[in-house]
């Protein structure tokens, strides 16, 4: 599966049930009463990868003022947001399975719809976001921080900052780029003029 998200193309193996949540139908009706949200929901190997991406390159010629600055100047405050879009995107699930479980058919065919399923289906990924979402370990926040020259220490203070806000919540917050992320075998990223 490919999706554009900030100015990256991001290309996932079949490996993967992706779902482009802020563009999601359950997406627009709770960002209206002010829930945010991650890019991507992503189940892979058992576990639900929440990704946020930001893309800090300056996309076109005429971009003079680096918007890196701004990060560099306050990383709490992306990895702030970072953290508030989980912890709504959490909340969005929950919300997700309690309107499904009101559905009648949802709740005959459950068992099935646990057992047998793909995924890919709707009610079938939401049942299992929600499934795996009760469980801290089986849980990875990820944050896409691209930026045009390596930031290692930044990328490492974010992570760091990520990682308490949201200890209680998940086993395991990643800041990641094209050039390295823990699913590297499974997820391809590009950029435009990225050789």
């Amino acid at each position: 599966m490919e999706f554009e998200e900030s100015g990256l193309f991001f290309c996932f193996s079949p490996d993967w049930v992706i779902k482009k949540y802020d563009q999601h139908k359950f997406y627009r009706g709770l960002s209206g009463v002010g829930l945010k949200g991650v890019d991507f929901l992503g189940i892979y190997q058992g576990q639900l990868v929440l990704f946020e991406v930001k893309n800090y390159r300056r996309r076109a010629a005429w971009h003079k003022d680096n918007p890196l600055d701004i990060i560099i100047n306050d990383p709490a405050y992306l990895a702030n947001a970072m953290s508030e879009k989980v912890l709504d995107t959490m909340t969005a699930i929950d919300a997700v399975w309690q309107y499904y479980r009101r559905k009648w058919w949802f709740r005959l065919f459950s068992p099935l719809i646990d057992r047998f399923a793909n995924p890919n289906l709707d009610a079938a990924f939401w049942a299992e976001a929600y499934q795996l979402m009760q469980q801290k370990e089986k849980l990875i926040a990820v944050l896409w921080f691209e930026t045009e020259e390596p930031e290692l220490k930044l990328s490492a203070h974010l992570q760091h900052l990520i990682e308490v806000h949201l200890a209680d919540t998940v086993q395991t917050a990643a800041v990641a780029n094209c050039d390295y992320h823990p699913f590297s075998d499974t997820l391809w990223v590009s950029y435009p003029g990225q050789e």
